[in-house]
């Protein structure tokens, strides 16, 4: 973790990010979006770094190496499930299962080209599903495409495109919020 990190993501990952999604990189956002929305298209070839910040972006783990309160895990928003009866906290853990594994998936092919199993549009269809894959697998569906794939691109987006403050600015900021 290096000196003063208030984010994830340390000052060479940040420097990769507005080098690679920055300015004109924003057709690999695209391109990365295809893969995980499983589009027909060529996937952009990515330097390991690259897919390791994807990875902390998109399919985040706990991580030792990062500041406090920067924790992330894709298992995180399920933290209101002591909330409601446990048969349908079940079902949200089922879909996260579904999100988790079907990330992962993505993630090879865009390592690897190996292609999965599990199929983004077959996830909102219901031949052959039970009541409860339906439900859990609609969940996963909706998460996925609603939410959670644009979010996080549009999030490297906005992280690529942010200017470094300078040292300088960085302490004037810290001087006019120790004055609050």
């Amino acid at each position: 973790m290096d000196a003063n990190q208030i984010t994830r993501f340390s000052k060479g990952e940040m420097e990769l990010i507005r080098n690679t999604f920055g300015g004109d990189g924003e057709q690999i956002l695209y391109q990365i979006r295809n893969v995980f929305m499983q589009f027909e298209s060529e996937p952009p070839k990515l330097h390991k770094d690259v897919l390791a910040v994807l990875k902390k972006m998109i399919l985040p783990e706990l991580d030792i190496d990062v500041p406090l309160g920067q924790q992330a895990d894709n298992y995180i928003s399920l933290s209101n499930i002591n909330q409601i009866p446990p048969d349908v906290a079940f079902l949200h853990i089922k879909a996260k299962d579904i999100v988790v594994n079907y990330l992962k998936q993505q993630f090879a092919e865009l390592e690897s080209g190996k292609l999965g199993t599990i199929i983004l549009e077959d996830l909102k269809k219901p031949e052959g599903k039970t009541d409860e894959e339906r439900f859990t697998s609609m969940m996963a569906f909706t998460f996925l495409v609603n939410a959670y794939i644009d979010s996080c691109l549009l999030n490297l987006k906005t992280l690529a495109n942010q200017t470094e403050k300078t040292e300088e600015q960085l302490k004037e900021e810290a001087k006019a919020n120790s004055t609050k």
